[in-house]
């Protein structure tokens, strides 16, 4: 096989063991642009014989026979003298067996060789080419816009033309128009971006004959930077007020208070500003239209002499306006004599207003802004013409005027008014008549005065007869008044004759008559000269005539006999009823006794039986005479007046019960109830109480200082100081009673919110020395309460039995606020049987911290208290003796330890259950600490074992126990209690705040040998029986 040397693109050609020789001379592939002819392609020696290959055929030498044959020419390739060559870049072939490659026409490109395709220049994508046979495509310049050949391929780009811009992909590739509009313009072309128009200029609508240009704004007009148009320049809205006089402006003027804008009549824009004219304004409110200015209106009293102003001046009083030829207000002239104008003249401003005789007006003077009033004492002169008041003139004798006084109509202010009926004038030029003198009256021409005749009386300056009937009297002349008939005194015969005295037995009633006393309902009347009937007494009957056997209503009414009594208002007592059991063995008594445990005697005065003897019983505190307390039965309850003189006053009364034993069968007297009776401190204790109701007023304390304050506690101070004065009664100290307790409570409870405002007052801007002196009153009236409660702590035992628990509690809580409101380190405050102070927070837990004492309990019996790891950052403590135990509820009267224990006993019991004493057997100890999250503490209490040798039969029983405020009984919850023999203290561990004390209970020893002997000989009787029930059950 032969092959030409060196054939193009080949490369060097392996040479077979045959001799290969040229058959024809080689072109390039792709230098011819038509095809050979056959006569010039490659031979395949075969046989010794040169084989042409058919046209898009090549030459294809196989190594392995060494042996060479023709083949078709693949795509992307062309026969060139019998070689397949690749197409270059640029060009491509889609078939296979072609003898030529085809250029990549105008946008399209190929950069590969050996294509079967050309690549598309997309238009889309801002690509071209523009000639045959490109390797790439071109991407469009900015300011040039893309051109496709119809089919989306980029064949070329061409400049933008002036008004137009391209910036390239944002542009889409294509020429884009500046959006005038928008405000956007370009005189150039092949640019990229567009102008934008400057303020004061306008674009008008694209002009393809030329580029486009700003133009400016003329008067008038304008465009600002904040314009949204761009084809036209804005008007200046001369509604809105708004002008514009130069060109080429990015905003209106507005027009000036004042002017007004004046609109070119050629283009209708507002090019200018002129003044108002006289008569005329515009002001900031003038905003209807801006192209005229407001008449002044003369209406409303507004005018203008000025020319350009923004508002109309108001014509003053006394002037009015005048209005020129052209209906202007332009001036203004003053109001004539007789005339007035003022500000409340608005229905005219033009012209004054006359001033009305009839109305009481004048005017003297030029420019009045007011009518001035005829003087009192005068009158107006009306004028013939009609015009206006100018002048008045003075009353006469015996007549006057004023406003007091005057005639009814038209004559008010042009006359002067005769003086009326009981009055009179001496003089001219006066306002009103003088009145009558009292009991004088006046002459028919009001000039003179006379006196009232006795049995008469001066009224209205007229004389009035008195009316005896009426209760009147007059037994002197000259007289304004009829004397009046005094109660207990009849009417007399004549006026001018003194009254009747009613006598013993009658009084005077509404008809000024005496009259008897009405016996039948019980009244009397034992004084002459009274007006009414007393009625008869409880306890009291009227006196009986011997001879007649008729009460006396004349004569002062009588106890009720012993057997009797009486309710009040009767003439009678009623005798005792002994079939009730009822009877009296007292003399006025107001009801009937019952004895309910004896026999009733004869006439109801004795009852033999069961009950309480006489007795009598000496209170100083109330009264140096002794109360008599009368026989009782047992069960009843006496009430005697705490003040025999005054049986009226029902709360005033003194209760004393006869108790009624009945396991001893015995009756005796129980301790008498003084509670309601008031006491020399009573008024004290009220005066006291209402300072107290004064300072807990806000509105007063805001009108105190520091030091009001502090005088006004120094008064507290000495209130409390007065009720704990010593004082003796032949020989014996007086005590409080328990109305003086009660009463002093409502004091003591307030203490704690008037001691605080010292607090409150402090925090302000006083000095140094009137802080001193508050903190001095404060102590002091702390001082003088705690001495209040030593003198309660002192009362009678018998006394503090007979006052409330809730007034015990309540006295307990004013002791335990004061301590609360002691400050650390303050001095405590020492009484014989009371101490209260601070204690500040325990530095050692576990050390015992001895409590103050006061000064009736020894140091020995000082309780220890152990805070243990309980954290708080004070205590409040108030110690009491055992002396002053009568100040809290009586144990004995209630334990919420026994209610419990009843609860859980069964209903019926086998015996009765022991009868229990409780009393409090130590100091009582008040706690309160503060800011403790948990409480947990022990207390040391030094019981009292004196009277435990008394008690040697009885069961005694110790334990610690606190008091219940909200309840006002004793109970140990919460609370342990374990005894130390060797120290005879008692160790109480509790978990709250209260008051805490040792409880003794002393209680019978049941005696249970009466009940085993019992059980011994019922378990007896039943053997026996059991045996002789056996012993006959066998026979029939």
């Amino acid at each position: 096989m032969w092959l030409r040397a060196n054939p193009p693109h080949l490369g060097s050609v392996p040479t077979p063991h045959n001799t290969l020789a040229p058959c024809h001379p080689t072109q390039h592939l792709g230098s011819v642009p038509t095809p050979p002819p056959l006569t010039n392609v490659l031979r395949v020696v075969f046989e010794d014989k040169c084989s042409a290959c058919a046209p898009g055929q090549g030459i294809q030498y196989d190594g392995d026979t060494n042996t060479a044959s023709c083949v078709t020419c693949a795509a992307g390739t062309a026969s060139v003298q019998g070689v397949c060559e690749a197409c270059e870049a640029g060009w491509h072939q889609p078939d296979a067996g072609q003898t030529l490659c085809i250029q990549c026409p105008p946008g399209r490109y190929q950069s590969v060789p050996s294509a079967t395709q050309c690549e598309v220049c997309p238009a889309s994508e801002g690509k071209f080419s523009e000639l045959e046979g490109s390797a790439e495509c071109q991407l469009t310049d900015k300011g040039y816009q893309i051109v496709d050949d119809g089919e989306g391929n980029g064949i070329g780009q061409q400049p933008c033309e002036p008004g137009f811009y391209a910036d390239q992909g944002v542009t889409e590739w294509q020429c884009q128009e500046c959006d005038h509009t928008q405000g956007k313009y370009q005189p150039l072309g092949a640019q990229s971006l567009c102008q934008i128009v400057d303020k004061g200029y306008f674009l008008k609508a694209p002009d393809p004959s030329s580029p486009k240009s700003p133009v400016i704004c003329p008067e008038g007009t304008f465009r600002g930077p904040e314009a949204r148009v761009f084809t036209v320049c804005l008007n200046c809205d001369a509604e809105r007020g708004w002008y514009q006089d130069e060109e080429g402006q990015f905003q209106c003027k507005s027009v000036q208070l004042g002017k007004y804008i004046v609109v070119d009549p050629a283009s209708s824009l507002p090019t200018s500003v002129a003044d108002c004219a006289l008569g005329y304004k515009r002001s900031a409110t003038d905003t209807e239209d801006y192209k005229v200015c407001v008449q002044c209106d003369a209406a409303t009293g507004h005018y203008q002499d000025e020319l350009g102003q923004e508002n109309c001046k108001k014509v003053p009083p006394g002037k009015i306006i005048v209005v020129d030829a052209e209906g202007l207000p332009t001036s203004v002239i003053e109001c004539q004599p007789g005339y007035k104008r003022s500000d409340s003249d608005t229905d005219s401003y033009t012209e004054c207003k006359p001033c009305n005789a009839l109305l009481g007006e004048y005017s003297s003077a030029a420019g009045a802004q007011k009518c001035d009033v005829i003087p009192s004492g005068s009158y107006a002169i009306v004028e013939d013409d009609g015009s206006g008041t100018k002048e008045y003139r003075s009353c006469a004798i015996g007549t006057a005027r004023s406003d007091q006084f005057y005639l009814d109509g038209d004559e008010r202010y042009t006359r002067c008014r005769p003086c009326d009926t009981g009055t009179y004038q001496k003089q001219e030029n006066q306002p009103t008549c003088n009145p009558v003198p009292s009991g004088n009256r006046a002459i028919s021409d009001g000039t003179d005065i006379e006196k009232c005749p006795a049995g008469q009386r001066e009224e209205n300056g007229e004389c009035v007869p008195c009316i005896p009937q009426q209760g009147e009297y007059q037994t002197q002349e000259g007289r304004n008044y009829c004397e009046r008939i005094k109660p207990g005194f009849a009417r007399p015969a004549s006026p001018d004759l003194e009254p009747v005295l009613c006598t013993k037995g009658t009084v005077s009633n509404y008809l000024f008559l005496c009259v008897p006393c009405n016996v039948e309902q019980g009244e009397y009347q034992d004084k002459d000269g009274q007006s009414f009937c007393q009625v008869v007494d409880p306890g009291h009957e009227l006196v009986v005539d011997e001879t007649t056997g008729l009460p006396e209503v004349d004569q002062k009414p009588v106890k009720c006999k012993k057997g009797t009594y009486s309710k009040g208002s009767n003439k009678k007592c009623t005798p005792c009823d002994r079939d009730k059991k009822e009877y009296q063995n007292e003399e006025g008594a107001t009801y009937c006794k019952i004895c309910s445990r004896g026999k009733v005697h004869e006439g109801a005065m004795v009852c033999e039986g069961l009950g309480c003897k006489e007795e009598s019983l000496v209170k100083i505190e109330l009264s140096e005479n002794p109360f008599l307390f009368s026989e009782t039965a047992a069960g009843e309850t006496l009430i005697i007046p705490c003040n025999p003189e005054k049986l009226s006053e029902v709360g005033d009364k003194i209760y004393r019960h006869c108790v009624y034993d009945e396991e001893q069968y015995t009756a005796y007297w129980g301790i008498p109830n003084f509670a309601m009776c008031p006491t020399a401190k009573t008024e004290m204790i009220h005066d006291l109480n209402s300072k107290m109701e004064v300072l807990q007023s806000p509105e007063k304390l805001s009108t105190l200082s520091s030091s009001d304050l502090a005088v006004e506690f120094e008064k507290l101070s000495e209130g409390f100081d007065a009720l704990t004065v010593e004082e003796k009664v032949n020989g014996t100290e007086v005590k409080m009673t328990a109305r003086d307790v009660s009463d002093v409570t409502n004091a003591l409870m307030s203490v704690e919110s008037v001691i605080k405002m010292d607090r409150a007052k402090g925090a302000g801007d006083e000095t140094p020395e009137e802080l001193a002196a508050m903190k001095e009153a404060t102590n002091k009236v702390k001082r003088s309460t705690i001495n209040t409660v030593e003198k309660v702590a002192e009362s009678d035992e018998d006394t503090l039995k007979t006052v409330d628990n809730n007034h015990k509690v309540s006295i307990i809580n004013s002791v335990e606020a004061l301590s609360d409101s002691m400050e650390d380190g303050e001095d405590p405050i020492v009484a014989k049987n009371l101490v209260v102070k601070k204690i500040p927070a325990a530095t050692n837990p576990d050390e015992d911290i001895s409590l103050p004492l006061p000064l009736d309990v020894a140091e020995d019996e000082a309780p220890k208290l152990s805070m243990g790891d309980m954290d708080s950052t004070g205590t409040s403590v108030a110690v009491f003796s055992e002396s002053a135990k009568g100040m809290f509820p009586d144990p004995t009267d209630g334990d919420e330890d026994d209610e419990e224990d009843e609860e859980l006993e069964p209903r019926s019991s086998p015996r009765p259950k022991p009868k229990v004493n409780k009393t409090l057997n130590s100091c009582v100890v008040s706690l309160k600490f503060k800011d403790a999250q948990k409480v947990n503490f022990s207390l040391r209490l030094k019981a009292n074992f004196s009277r435990d040798k008394g008690e040697k039969s009885k069961r005694l029983e110790r334990k610690c126990s606190f008091l219940n405020t909200t309840t006002g009984k004793w109970s140990s919850k919460g609370c342990n209690t374990t005894q130390i023999p060797e120290t005879g203290e008692l160790k109480c561990t509790c978990d709250h705040n209260t008051s805490f004390a040792i409880l003794l209970s002393i209680s019978d020893i049941t005696d249970t040998s009466q009940e085993t002997a019992t059980l011994i000989m019922f378990c007896i009787n039943i053997f026996f029986l059991t045996l002789t029930f056996l012993a006959i059950a066998p026979f029939p």
